[in-house]
């Protein structure tokens, strides 16, 4: 019933939030990255590393987009880790001057792993010493050690530019197939996503950024939100920066998140520091830090206006 894995720059990852959006750059090909690591504070961090591929087939109303992805989540105290490979298609047609709209599609697998001799059991504690004895026969029977689950995802979003104005809202769901072999597997039957993008160009080389990310699983909900601004310097220069909240509906407030970052041409990178603000700040030392980078190979054959990371 926990929070699934999400990032605070939500709107990088494409095939991760929503397959419609793995299109949405100014090219035909990208490569894209994102690492994350937190829970320092307590000597082991869960640190996320995820990537993706993406070839944009370009026409002059519409294209299609293929992308290949992958995602592993660990903890390296109890040698825990999940790593999922995803496929993913997109298609954006537009239908009107001001309206792109568009699917998408994602199937993958999900392996989970843990290694059960990082675990301490009732019956090993030692109430003399105050401590776990390892050595002590825990005598509990598991299942596998590895799991394999499938899993389906379908987003859909709609693109409306206005004059010095666009909004973008998308919505997503993803399934992850149960496996009841197992003991110990994280499951969420369904993950809800919904982002709301709005890009207002206040000045010729000022454009405010406000944005919105919801999750929802089980039965934890996640809000993301807060609004950047990107500076233009040049044509191929933008720097960008701003201030992201994040919290619980149903639970409490989770973190301040402030977040940079530049375009240089065809790199794009972003920096964002969670600066803990839920019971965990008990906990000392906190370092929770997410950086992304991608990389734009060709030119897109047909021009549009754009804005930030959505073409359009």
């Amino acid at each position: 019933m926990a929070q699934d894995i999400h990032f605070s720059q939500f709107w990088e990852p494409s095939a991760f939030a929503n397959p419609t959006h793995i299109g949405n750059f100014d090219g035909n090909l990208k490569l894209g990255g994102q690492y994350r690591n937190q829970w320092s504070q307590f000597n082991t961090p869960l640190t996320t590393i995820y990537g993706d591929a993406t070839l944009k087939l370009d026409r002059e109303d519409h294209y299609w987009a293929f992308s290949v992805s992958f995602l592993r989540d660990q903890l390296i105290a109890l040698m825990y880790h999940q790593l999922r490979f995803a496929g993913s298609v997109s298609y954006q047609k537009r239908f009107s001057r001001t309206i792109l709209g568009g699917l998408g599609f994602q199937a993958g697998t999900r392996m989970t792993a843990i290694d059960y001799s990082r675990l301490t059991y009732d019956r090993q504690w030692d109430p003399s010493t105050g401590q776990f004895q390892q050595s002590t026969p825990h005598l509990e029977n598991f299942n596998n050690e590895n799991i394999y689950t499938p899993f389906l995802g379908l987003g859909a979003s709609i693109n409306i530019q206005k004059v010095k104005m666009l909004h973008t809202i998308d919505l997503a769901t993803l399934y992850i197939s149960q496996n009841k072999s197992s003991d110990f597997v994280f499951y969420q039957p369904f993950k809800i996503t919904f982002n709301y993008h709005n890009y207002f160009q206040l000045k010729k080389n000022l454009i405010l950024m406000p944005k919105v990310g919801v999750i929802h699983t089980a039965s934890t909900n996640s809000i993301n939100s807060g609004i950047l601004a990107k500076f233009i310097l040049t044509e191929d220069i933008d720097v960008f920066g701003g201030l992201l909240y994040r919290w619980g509906v149903d639970r409490n407030g989770d973190a301040i998140i402030p977040v940079v970052g530049a375009k240089l041409n065809k790199f794009r990178i972003g920096f964002s520091y969670d600066q803990v603000t839920s019971g965990l700040n008990q906990e000392g030392i906190k370092n929770v830090y997410e950086l992304s980078l991608s990389y734009i190979f060709k030119a897109p054959k047909h021009q549009y206006y754009s804005i930030d990371c959505l073409r359009l």
